[in-house]
């Protein structure tokens, strides 16, 4: 209400100088909370780290990626373009239930992506799906075919995914759906 900031001590904090305006969108991310258990998931658009805060407990669990050891710091100084072009997406897209929190995975630059939506490339990563349980342990990964993959809804019965295609081949394929096997083997 003052005005005045505190920091949380385990979210990134960097020495490069970002402008104000900027600040929102460097660490902006993708959250989903859990009323059973009172914890929030965020997946950050821009580090690649995925937290999981306990609200009750007032803890936050930390999760980086294997072959990460500490966290890159993100270089958003550009003058002409609000996030500049090298900036890379992590996690992008997020849906959670009681049992799982389901991120996509982009760990795409902005130029990447702008390139490959003009038709430039097609040498893009393959967006992923990273499922956590709600202790922060990573339960499953799979990588998809499709690059263009929008919002998104799991069904945990069938263990199906669905998503909204943002370069579908024809109309009636807007919505594309993945059987995720290797969830449905780990739930029996």
């Amino acid at each position: 209400r003052d005005g005045s900031l505190q920091w949380v001590p385990n979210f990134p904090k960097q020495s490069l100088k970002v402008p104000k305006h900027k600040v929102g969108y460097l660490y902006s991310s993708v959250s989903s909370l859990n009323p059973k258990t009172k914890q929030i998931a965020s997946g950050m658009q821009h580090f690649d780290r995925f937290d999981l805060v306990d609200v009750i407990n007032n803890t936050v669990l930390t999760v980086v990626q294997e072959d990460k050891v500490e966290v890159k710091e993100v270089d958003l100084i550009d003058d002409h373009n609000l996030l500049p072009p090298e900036t890379r997406s992590y996690y992008v897209r997020n849906y959670s239930t009681e049992k799982f929190i389901y991120l996509l995975y982009s760990n795409m630059t902005m130029q990447e992506g702008m390139e490959f939506y003009q038709g430039k490339r097609s040498d893009v990563p393959k967006p992923q799906l990273h499922v956590f349980d709600w202790k922060g342990n990573a339960v499953y990964k799979a990588v998809f075919d499709k690059v263009a993959l929008g919002k998104f809804f799991l069904d945990e019965k069938t263990w199906t995914i669905y998503f909204r295609d943002g370069m579908p081949e024809n109309e009636e394929d807007i919505f594309v759906k993945y059987e995720l096997k290797g969830l449905r083997n780990l739930n029996r």
